[in-house]
């Protein structure tokens, strides 16, 4: 199935970033468990269900920074205002993606990810050269 995904992203071709790829990452996600809060800074994330169901808490950067470095792999269900005041200044959505969904996130995105019954989901980021630099030097 993994395959099949990429294939079906080989056909985005006309997408407006270079064809530079990271690593795909494939995640199995147990039931009642989740992904903590990520961070995205390639141009284009592609977030895909194989199997399951998950519910994708999906944000755009609007705060500082140095904020969403302290809330990185936490579980945004759980934060409260109490522990980070700047919470209620990110405005989320959630959406359930279901088996054979893909969801395309933009750059600057914050997302978590969450499955009631369990889930394998894969993440390839589509990258500019420009973005590939930043990332790297971002997580380093």
């Amino acid at each position: 199935k993994f395959k099949d995904t990429m294939i079906f992203l080989a056909k985005f071709w006309y997408l407006p970033v270079a064809p530079l790829l990271s690593p795909a990452s494939l995640w199995i996600v147990p039931a009642s468990r989740l992904i903590g809060l990520q961070r995205s800074l390639a141009e284009r994330t592609v977030l895909t269900v194989h199997e399951g169901a998950t519910t994708i808490w999906l944000s755009r950067e609007t705060v500082d920074i140095k904020d969403i470095l302290t809330v990185l792999n936490k579980d945004p269900w759980s934060l409260s205002v109490k522990e980070t005041p700047f919470i209620n200044d990110l405005q989320f959505v959630e959406v359930i993606l279901r088996a054979g969904n893909s969801l395309v996130l933009p750059p600057r995105s914050l997302y978590a990810i969450r499955s009631d019954e369990g889930a394998y989901v894969s993440r390839v980021e589509l990258h500019s050269a420009l973005s590939l630099f930043i990332s790297g030097i971002s997580r380093s």
